[in-house]
């Protein structure tokens, strides 16, 4: 057996940004923000402590050791089969997160070390198996349902799936413009769309090829939401997406959302196979809203008890 002296060094590990672990084959939505900006910034912090108290907060992250006020990037993204969580940890919490993850596991544990800074952890959750991936002290990833998603964020920390293009990359978000400097948080979606997601904004989503929604904080209490569809459109587009931003405003739920009270006439523009909208958001209507739509599903998804 050759000595440690002997081997041949690890291969250096690619470090980059979380999109750039995120495959693009397969991918049916993300969701990429910051929620240590979104916890410090005073445009949510109202809001914020409607949807999650300070006490909740403190309990998820005893019981995970994530708190989610401390981190600095964090990404969702669904696939068919599973889905994917990642993050990029405060400085030294990387094996902390390792450790609470594999207290959560209640069979099947397996521990495997495919390089020395590459830690992968296999269990199952509830029912759920889960599968998490660190790399280094940059990624933490973990796999839910089908464990693919995390063994391809270590394959491209490996440098192994150089020619396969990543989330922001691939055929369709690459059509994106880039995401607002200020965004705090992005939601994006391949398409094309079919089924009920095509009959979306006034069957606008029928002709999109990918489309983001990003948050922006304003002063106290608002922030911006910016839509971006990218797309072969009919000449009524801009029109027709106003409209059905009006739709949903007017709905049961934007009225729940308060979205029929929002500070300002959206605004829409058109660009070269491009509609844009720009609304105004008054964040305490919606906040409460949320609370009293989802709030419990939400704490039962973090796996927290409600407050009696």
């Amino acid at each position: 057996m050759p000595k440690a002296a002997d081997r041949p060094p690890a291969p250096k590990l690619f470090l980059g940004s979380l999109p750039d672990y995120v495959a693009s084959a397969g991918l049916r939505w993300m969701v990429l923000g910051s929620p240590r900006q979104i916890a410090q910034n005073p445009a949510f912090q109202d809001a914020l402590s409607v949807l999650f108290p300070a006490e909740r907060l403190e309990a998820y992250a005893q019981g995970t050791g994530v708190d989610l006020r401390q981190i600095e990037s964090g990404l969702i993204a669904g696939f068919d089969l599973g889905t994917l969580y990642a993050l990029t940890p405060p400085k030294g919490a990387a094996p902390k997160l390792l450790l609470h993850f594999r207290e959560r596991l209640v069979s099947g544990e397996r521990v495997q070390q495919p390089h020395p800074d590459i830690e992968r952890v296999y269990g199952i959750i509830g029912a759920t198996p889960e599968l998490l991936v660190r790399i280094d002290d940059h990624v933490v990833a973990i796999a839910v349902g089908d464990p693919t998603p995390a063994r391809v964020v270590e394959a491209f920390a490996l440098g192994r799936l150089k020619k396969s293009p990543t989330a922001l990359r691939g055929a369709a978000l690459s059509l994106l413009s880039p995401r607002p400097a200020d965004a705090v948080a992005t939601f994006y979606a391949p398409g094309p769309f079919s089924g009920e997601w095509a009959q979306g904004a006034r069957g606008l989503l029928a002709n999109v090829l990918c489309l983001s929604v990003s948050l922006s904080p304003l002063d106290a209490g608002h922030a911006k939401l910016h839509i971006e569809l990218v797309g072969d459109f009919p000449a009524s587009g801009a029109d027709e997406l106003a409209q059905a931003f009006r739709d949903l405003a007017e709905s049961q739920l934007g009225k729940l959302l308060a979205l029929d009270q929002t500070l300002a006439t959206p605004e829409v523009h058109e660009r070269e196979q491009r509609l844009l909208l720009d609304v105004d958001l008054d964040l305490a209507p919606i906040a409460r809203g949320l609370r009293a739509a989802v709030m419990s599903d939400v704490w039962e998804i973090m796996n927290i008890p409600a407050k009696k």
